[in-house]
């Protein structure tokens, strides 16, 4: 059946492929969008650290809230996920920033190592292998704890890092939230002292 009343409907709307994009071109960029996208568009291999560390840089200075900050962050960490020698080259970079940015940045990648500790809590008690899990959430938990204690705070003497090496996954946890606030060795020491058993 035909109906010649009817107008017939053409779609017309330009494709957008991120990945022939320069993300270089986004930079300074004030729109949360463009902070977002440039973890999917072309980047050289080598500049993946750069990428990620200026996303972030860059979603912080917008002031969003703080549900808008995690759904943007998230998908910056998903879709630019870097690997061991990536992440040295990130920290390292990150040193770079001002310190009220440094401080903003490590905010949100503690929240995504809280999330992945939170995560791997949920999948170790689904498959029935908490503990090992548990086991390598902590260690990796520490690793991150220590990098950023040694951002913060300088060269941590080894009686310091023995002491944070021997926290439980919880202690981990809340030294992540408040290593944000040390602004010395004798904050984390004072923490130590009122965090740990005797």
């Amino acid at each position: 059946m035909r109906f010649p009343d009817l107008e017939v409907l053409h779609f017309s709307y330009a494709v957008v492929q991120l990945n022939r994009l320069g993300w270089r071109h986004f930079i300074g960029n004030p729109n949360p969008v463009a902070s977002t996208l440039m973890a999917k568009m072309d980047i050289a291999r080598k500049d993946r650290p750069h990428v990620k560390l200026e996303c972030l840089r860059m979603l912080v200075t917008l002031k969003l809230d703080r549900a808008r900050m995690k759904m943007i962050s998230g998908f910056i960490d998903t879709y630019l996920q870097l690997n061991s020698g990536e992440k040295t080259v990130f920290m390292q970079e990150a040193e770079k920033l001002s310190v009220r940015e440094r401080e903003a940045v490590m905010e949100i990648v503690t929240s995504w190592m809280q999330e992945g500790i939170k995560q791997g809590r949920k999948e170790g008690r689904k498959e029935g292998r908490k503990e090992g899990i548990e086991q390598g959430r902590l260690s990796g938990a520490q690793r991150i704890v220590l990098r950023l204690l040694t951002l913060r705070l300088g060269q941590l003497d080894e009686k310091l890092l023995n002491s944070v090496r021997s926290l439980s996954l919880a202690q981990i946890e809340a030294l992540s939230e408040a290593l944000l606030q040390f602004s010395s060795t004798a904050d984390l020491e004072a923490w130590l002292a009122g965090n740990t058993a005797s």
